[in-house]
């Protein structure tokens, strides 16, 4: 895939080492990384238009919540990577949605780490042991202290910046495809937004999450609830009980620490576009997600995913 990189140095030199590690990807042109340091021989030009005019690609990667830069590459047809998006309000969500379903191209956000990424592993390896049983409920609870930094965000900022990528996680977790998402979402200061998002999934399982940034300590905790018992982490201990049993005990597989860091949830985006094409037309996916929990919130009601279309 012949790749176009839009946003700063720093983030150019991280994807490139990215695309590298990827190995089927190359990163062909770059626009608005003002320092050609560290670029080698990778040209750099102005704009997205110059840059298309002079290198044909298949896909942009847009770093740094420059939304309008991602809507303007997927109306010029390229597939695009939409890194930490945080800052991208719910009618830029809409037309960059809208752009790719025009030209019938990929979108793929990549969204803040999750608190309990390190643990994944070993929580897929113990569902698949089958002994928690039938998996009916699911409960993501997120505490972001505030920066401080934000003037003005949209009541979306925190699903689109972090809820998104825990809801999305946990999806895969269980290996239950999504069906539809009902949503609150609430800026009450710069300090004070979060998410509440209640979404059903296959096979009669929920999931449960409430996610906010502002003041307290941080705080993350995962449950997963089935049959034969209970599983939960507070993204560092992993604890079990059994159905009937009284206290929880840790659940330890010899894997030792298992780390993902940024540079495996870029990995993750390019191989998702890259197969994009053989998945199906009603595939849902963090820009899926963020449209219909947005619409959820606007209209008061549980929206469909298939039918969370841009308005």
């Amino acid at each position: 895939m012949r790749t176009i990189f839009l946003g700063n140095a720093q983030r150019r030199d991280q994807w490139l080492q990215a695309l590298r590690r990827f190995g089927r990807a190359d990163l062909a042109a770059t626009v608005g990384s003002s320092d050609r340091a560290g670029s080698g021989n990778i040209p750099e030009f102005s704009s997205l238009q110059d840059a298309l005019a002079h290198t044909p690609a298949h896909l942009a990667i847009v770093s740094g919540c420059a939304t309008a830069a991602a809507i303007d590459a997927a109306e010029r047809g390229l597939a695009v990577i939409l890194e930490d998006p945080s800052s991208s309000g719910a009618a830029e969500l809409r037309a960059l949605r809208d752009a790719a379903a025009r030209r019938e191209r990929a979108v793929t956000l990549v969204c803040a780490t999750n608190r309990y990424a390190r643990r994944a592993r070993l929580l897929r390896q113990f569902l698949t042991t089958g002994r928690l049983g039938a998996i009916g409920h699911v409960s993501c609870v997120d505490h972001r202290s505030s920066a401080g930094n934000a003037s003005s965000p949209e009541a979306s900022t925190q699903l689109v910046s972090v809820g998104c990528g825990h809801l999305m996680s946990v999806q895969a977790l269980v290996a239950t495809r999504p069906l539809n998402v009902m949503a609150e979402l609430t800026a009450r200061s710069p300090q004070d937004v979060s998410t509440a998002a209640f979404v059903e999934l296959e096979q009669g399982v929920h999931i449960q999450y409430f996610g906010s940034v502002g003041s307290g300590p941080d705080h993350h905790e995962l449950w997963i609830e089935g049959t034969g018992g209970s599983l939960r982490t507070d993204g560092g201990n992993v604890l079990w009980r059994k159905r009937g049993w009284r206290f929880f005990v840790p659940l330890r597989f010899s894997l030792g620490r298992i780390g993902e860091d940024k540079d495996t949830a870029r990995l993750a985006a390019l191989a998702k576009v890259e197969t994009a094409g053989k998945a199906p037309a009603d595939s849902v996916d963090a820009l899926a997600l963020a449209s219909a929990a947005i619409q959820s919130n606007e209209m008061g009601c549980v929206v469909p995913l298939a039918g969370a279309v841009p308005r």
